[in-house]
């Protein structure tokens, strides 16, 4: 009898996981590009999600439906022929990548987003990205060639973060991250004309792997306290003139790379360096003739 109990019970609840909940809608292929089909939409659960606003009679004023998905896998906002002020997502909790290449929308918010199982691509142009409850990124990509200024809100949940690239004249420093906390990559580039700040770092005795490429940095005095790193890559620095700021530094878990800096003359902060598997320095034209 305990047995058939058991067995019954399991069966019910196989049956209740196969079922969609109650009030949950779920959907595979939806495209948005009017007003109609935005009055249409009523996903909680959505496969792929296009989002382009691109119809001149029918144009999207009202956004209020997207309040309703909760999850999704893919999110692409395409550049918007009909600009907006704010794009809201206030339900959604989790996506696996999430893409925005509009140049319109001012605003992008995503109060309840807490995981990003694959990658967030911000292609196009935004003056304020909102993410308070986000936990968990794999990539995140913060990149474009308009170079407008933008702001995060500082992500105070945020516990674990893979990948981060970013154009140094889009974010010139990094105070959206958590105090102390170190992405496990990180690749800033720019041009010379930008300047990195890297003042979220002051006093932290390890990073993780860390890659600066084509922009000016406004101090590297932040990573005085290194003591360990997983690699470093500082390429065609504009101002960089030595590495004292490494003299601390005596573990280094991946390559050590300075290429390219035409400023550079010495390298004599590397000496307490112990260990690392690779060192390379190639390319600094100022540099005494063995280590050009």
């Amino acid at each position: 009898m305990n047995s058939f109990l058991k067995y019954t019970s399991l069966m019910v609840l196989i049956i209740h996981l196969l079922l969609p909940q109650q009030g949950k809608s779920q959907c595979v292929f939806v495209t948005l590009s009017n007003q109609t089909e935005m009055d249409a939409f009523n996903c909680t659960d959505v496969e792929n999600l296009t989002i382009s606003n691109s119809s001149l009679t029918d144009p999207i004023v009202d956004f209020q439906n997207l309040n309703l998905l909760e999850t999704a896998q893919f999110i692409t906002v395409e550049l918007f022929t009909n600009p907006t002020q704010t794009l809201t997502f206030e339900n959604l909790i989790s996506v696996s990548q999430f893409t925005h290449s509009d140049t319109t929308t001012q605003t992008l918010n995503l109060p309840k987003l807490e995981n990003i199982t694959s990658r967030f691509n911000l292609i196009g142009a935004l003056d304020s990205l909102l993410l308070p409850k986000l936990k968990s990124v794999n990539l995140f990509l913060l990149t474009n060639d308009v170079d407008d200024p933008l702001y995060i809100e500082e992500l105070t949940d945020l516990e674990f973060m893979s990948n981060l690239f970013l154009d140094a004249g889009l974010i010139n420093d990094l105070s959206f991250l958590p105090d102390g906390f170190s992405p496990n990559t990180i690749d800033i580039q720019g041009t010379p004309a930008d300047t990195l700040d890297l003042i979220h770092f002051m006093g932290n005795s390890s990073i993780e792997f860390m890659t600066i490429r084509n922009c000016a940095v406004k101090s590297f005095a932040p990573l005085e306290a290194l003591t360990y790193c997983r690699g470093m890559s500082l390429t065609n620095i504009p101002g960089l003139v030595n590495v004292d700021f490494l003299s601390n530094l005596t573990l280094s878990a991946g390559t050590i790379s300075l290429r390219s800096n035409t400023e550079l003359t010495d390298i004599e902060g590397l000496r307490n360096l112990t260990y690392a598997p690779s060192i390379t320095i190639i390319g600094n034209s100022n540099l005494a003739s063995c280590c050009r």
